[in-house]
């Protein structure tokens, strides 16, 4: 917390602290950076829960896990809610359970997924952002088909091991998702 001392320090609404000299002239603009966040996956919540119509439940989940918001998680293709609640915490304390609707789920550390695109398999980038011209099998690696059409021998494309190239037993898929989520928990 920033205390402001005298009338030469000013401590704006959006986390900017101002320090002028005896002129007026600013001797220093400082951004406050917001604190750790940690995103939290509660799963098997009823979809007859509605967050959106029972706002009160909403709050009283949020003052007494100690969050910052919670959201129902959608797919991401058709916008459908899904059973999963991600609840934004401010600490870990959160990661062993979480009270609901006076019930009391367990929670688990939300993985981050690094992108991978469908059409060429590279991580880093999604199929819209692709400048590969021609489809890649994610199944056999060779161009001009999908895996889904294939029958040809597994060859991922990331480490060339016998697998699809979107396998989570892929060390290349492994190495990113550590990379992605190592501020949570240890990944084997």
């Amino acid at each position: 917390m920033v205390k402001v001392k005298n009338k030469d320090e000013s401590l704006n609404r959006n986390g900017t602290l101002i320090i002028n000299d005896n002129s007026g002239k600013v001797m220093l603009n400082l951004v406050v950076i917001k604190s750790q966040m940690y995103l939290v996956a509660v799963k098997d919540v009823s979809i007859g829960i509605s967050l959106s119509r029972n706002p009160t439940m909403v709050q009283q989940c949020i003052d007494e896990n100690k969050l910052m918001e919670i959201k129902r998680k959608q797919r991401t293709y058709d916008n459908t809610p899904t059973n999963v609640i991600i609840a934004y915490a401010k600490d870990e304390t959160i990661f062993i359970n979480l009270k609901l609707n006076d019930k009391i789920y367990s929670c688990e550390p939300w993985i981050f997924r690094p992108p991978q695109c469908g059409k060429c398999g590279i991580m880093g980038h999604k199929i819209i952002e692709c400048e590969k011209i021609s489809q890649t099998c994610l199944r056999c690696n060779e161009d001009g088909h999908q895996a889904k059409n294939c029958k040809k021998n597994l060859k991922c494309i990331l480490c060339s091991r016998r697998h699809v190239s979107y396998s989570k037993s892929c060390l290349t898929i492994k190495n990113e998702l550590k990379k992605c989520n190592k501020t949570y928990f240890k990944m084997d």
